[in-house]
């Protein structure tokens, strides 16, 4: 009896040990200078060969983006927002969650997405735009991106 408590309890410790260090591991840092309209973070892809076919790419994961600090570099307000991408987006396009942040004119503005962060699948695409609802490019931002 004893020696099976001792065995879960060191199950337990290195599951506890796993989490911890899965906590601690760093942050992960892009930058991208002003004057730039969007800012991408791809997901990391691996070929996977196919026996007799075509080699076929997969994702390995997806980004979790944890902060972002914006520079306007620009005389008006524009509107930081975030795709699912890994490239800038069409014009109209709509964001995820339908949101946009104001950043003010000549200002730096650093946002949090929550504890837990946000899971991108395809890729962190962020941008500036000049209309709120819609993306409209616009240059003049500077951008830092938190993510792992």
């Amino acid at each position: 009896m004893a020696s099976r408590v001792i065995a879960l309890l060191l199950i337990f410790a290195a599951m506890v040990g796993v989490c911890f260090a899965q906590q601690a591991a760093p942050f992960k840092f892009s930058n991208c200078p002003a004057p730039a309209t969007c800012c991408s973070v791809p997901v990391a892809v691996s070929t996977v060969p196919v026996p007799g076919g075509t080699p076929t790419t997969v994702p390995q994961g997806s980004i979790i983006l944890y902060g972002v600090h914006v520079s306007n570099t620009n005389a008006g307000n524009e509107y930081f927002q975030m795709f699912n991408a890994t490239a800038q987006p069409a014009g109209g396009a709509t964001p995820v969650g339908s949101s946009s942040w104001i950043v003010t004119a000549a200002q730096d503005r650093d946002m949090g997405v929550g504890h837990n962060g946000m899971p991108f699948t395809v890729g962190a695409e962020v941008c500036c735009s000049s209309t709120q609802a819609t993306f409209t490019a616009v240059g003049g931002c500077g951008f830092l991106l938190e993510y792992y």
